[in-house]
């Protein structure tokens, strides 16, 4: 990744400079754009609380779909982008499932709660992913799910009742 030139993405897509700046920033832009888009592709069926382990593993799927690029940026000077990228998505997928959870059960979690919640799911997930990059991808999205499933399992409906119950006894 870190030899990858706009003149070199450029060339292999036929298009110009201006074009390619036309519409992206940067090479990272470009990254995201894409990034982003297959995730989405591959969440689009799966992206309730409900449903989080088969989002979760189709996200990782389509990660391991494209180890190569993956592990190329992971190794560059780039992988803080690439891990806030999936960051960024992730996050938004467990901060709505957080919310659709509490309104599912007719609890009101307070803004401080929920992103306190967000944090502490975002980080267990992205720990996962990090490790998961960082030792060549070789577990595979199914085992790396089944095992969040087995420690996690209606962790975010039990915290959201414990919340409720904690403002209650304050």
């Amino acid at each position: 990744m870190d030899r990858i030139t706009v003149s070199m993405v450029c060339s292999e897509a036929g298009i110009s400079r201006q074009t390619l700046y036309n519409h992206y920033y940067s090479l990272i832009d470009v990254l995201n754009d894409l990034l982003i888009g297959k995730m989405k592709t591959a969440v689009a069926d799966h992206d309730t609380y409900l449903t989080w382990e088969r989002g979760f593993e189709s996200i990782l799927t389509c990660l391991e779909q494209n180890r190569e690029l993956i592990q190329h940026v992971y190794r560059s000077a780039s992988r803080t982008e690439l891990l806030s990228m999936i960051e960024r998505f992730g996050g938004s997928l467990i901060d709505r499932g957080i919310a659709d959870c509490a309104k599912d059960m007719r609890i009101e979690v307070d803004a401080e709660d929920q992103a306190f919640m967000l944090r502490l799911y975002l980080s267990a997930f992205m720990g996962i992913i990090d490790y998961w990059f960082s030792q060549d991808m070789q577990l595979s999205p199914a085992y790396l799910t089944s095992r969040c499933n087995a420690m996690m399992a209606l962790s975010i409906r039990g915290t959201i009742k414990r919340l409720k119950e904690m403002r209650h006894s304050v």
